[in-house]
This record gives structure tokens, C-alpha cells and sequence, in this order.
């Protein structure tokens, strides 16, 4: 692997990766080579999960799937994306290059469990941050973040309790698909709100949120930068989290891990949790 990747790489991949839905009465026609696929067992278990977030419910088997190959252009309102949900069949669209990418994937989960195109702050920044991708698009789409009041106190990164946890505990490729998760969670311990101040390190080009470092049979790390201002701001006593999704098996995307030991390192503006040791098998 040996990949060190910044958001600028990350948002080709995922994070940046701009995504669309459309709800007129008629599906935008599909795209060449599209074919319609079954979703694989680890979309149940996303499935869950952004249902768990919006609060919504929501049958899976009610959406129908389709992937459209890598080197096909993807469009919806005339701007190219890399997938999109479509309200009149329920239908969600992916590009080949996002089609087991759990953050783009969980984000047109929440389109079809909402019922709408629109990307409200509520939904996407708050509910489901962390869950589901968020590009520059998605965030102007949901507005600004609310303005910080005077009399919430600054707060460096180290004041925050940062932890990790795997889903599932056990990393095995015959589970999910050979799919699991690594969560890096952000604690506010304060009986206060508090604002971030996140550090902006030279080789990124932005503040950092979110970031892990992961070494084992090769290395790779990602470092998030944080395009909106909400994931600085906690409420008192309150938790924010990012799933970081990863694959057993071979690949050349990032999260592809091949079976073996590995310690996984995650982080919150460089405040680093615990070493997590993960035996893939």
C-alpha cells in the first residue's frame, strides 16, 4: 500500500466525491453500460446504519441499483457526479469507481430514506456527519454553519477524549464481504459547548478533523480537512464520530487491506487516541 493520502486524493475517492440525486417524476436516462445489481450483503449492514442516524425507516429491497463503468461520465442536472438517486423508481446510480465506497453509498442511502434531494444541515452535517460523505456541494447546499457565540469558550484538541472502536470487533473477510469499520470517536467532556480549534498543518492545505494512520503489511494514513465548521462545535457532553470504511482483499483504493496485523491509529485535529491493534484474517 505505502499510500500517504491527503483530502485533495481523498476527495477523488470519497470525501470531495460529488454526488447527486434527482426527484422529478421521470428517472434521467441511464447512462451507457449501466447494469442494475444486486446490493451486496455489507449494504444491509450501511443500510442500518443510516437509518440508525436519520432516525428514518425504510425498506432496502424497495431501491434498485445500478453501476455505470468507471470510464462512462456520470451527470445529473447537467454536472458531472459520481452517484445520484433518483426519486420517480427509487433508483440509486453509482459510478464503478464508488460502488462499494461506504460514505458516497450511505449518502444516497439518506437521499432514499428521506425522499428528497435536498441536503439539510439537520440530516447531513448533524445527524449522519461522519456517516455519510459531504462534498463542498452537499455543504453549500445545507448552508453555513451557525455562527459561534462570544461566550463559547476555545478549546485546543487535547481537551477532547478521542477513542476508536471496530465494527464488527472481529475483522474477517468472510463477514460483511470482508468490509469493517474503524470509528474515531470525539468526546467533549466539558459541561459546557466548546469550540475546536483545529490545527492546520502546511501539507494539507486546511484544519484537520478526522485523520487515522494505518500500518501493517504496508501503510497508509488519511488526513480529513474540516470544509465546514460544524465538526469544530460540540454541544456539552456531546459525541462526534467519522466511520472509516476498509476492505480485506486486493486494491489499489485506499482502505484495502490485505489479511494480517495491523495497528490503527486514529485522531482528532492530531489528537491521537490509543493505538488500536487489528488482526485481518
Amino acid at each position: 500500500m505505502n499510500r500517504i493520502l491527503s483530502l485533495f486524493l481523498w476527495s477523488t475517492a470519497l470525501a470531495g466525491s460529488l454526488v447527486s440525486c434527482a426527484d422529478s417524476l421521470v428517472d434521467p436516462k441511464l447512462p451507457p453500460g449501466a447494469t442494475q445489481f444486486t446490493p451486496p450483503a455489507v449494504f444491509t449492514t450501511w443500510w442500518e446504519m443510516t437509518k440508525a442516524c436519520s432516525g428514518r425507516s425504510g425498506s432496502l429491497d424497495a431501491v434498485t441499483w445500478y453501476e455505470v463503468p468507471t470510464n462512462v461520465p456520470l451527470e445529473s442536472d447537467g454536472k458531472p457526479v459520481s452517484a445520484y438517486w433518483s426519486a420517480a423508481s427509487n433508483q440509486i446510480v453509482v459510478s464503478a469507481a464508488v460502488a462499494r465506497n461506504g460514505q458516497v453509498i450511505r449518502h444516497e442511502m439518506l437521499h432514499a430514506l428521506l425522499r428528497t434531494k435536498g441536503h439539510s444541515r439537520a440530516d447531513f452535517l448533524e445527524r449522519c456527519a461522519g456517516r455519510v460523505t459531504c462534498s463542498l456541494r452537499c455543504i453549500e447546499d445545507a448552508g453555513p454553519a451557525p455562527a459561534v457565540p462570544a461566550s463559547v469558550p476555545r478549546v485546543v484538541p487535547s481537551a477532547m477524549q478521542v477513542t476508536v472502536k471496530a465494527d464488527p470487533v472481529n475483522q474477517y473477510s468472510s463477514v460483511n464481504d470482508g468490509y469493517f469499520s474503524m470509528i474515531v470517536r470525539v468526546h467533549n467532556p466539558a459541561p459546557n459547548p466548546v469550540f475546536v480549534i483545529l490545527p492546520e498543518p502546511s501539507t494539507v492545505g486546511g484544519p484537520v478533523s478526522f485523520s487515522y494512520r494505518l500500518s501493517g503489511l504496508g501503510s497508509e494514513a488519511l488526513d480529513l480537512i474540516a470544509l465546514d465548521g460544524g465538526v469544530a462545535m460540540f454541544a456539552a457532553g456531546e459525541t462526534k464520530e467519522h466511520v472509516f470504511d476498509f476492505f480485506i482483499g486486493n486494491g489499489s483504493l485506499t482502505g484495502h487491506v490485505y489479511t494480517g496485523l495491523y495497528t490503527f491509529s486514529g485522531a482528532y485535529g492530531g489528537h491521537a487516541a490509543p493505538d488500536y491493534s487489528l488482526w485481518v484474517r
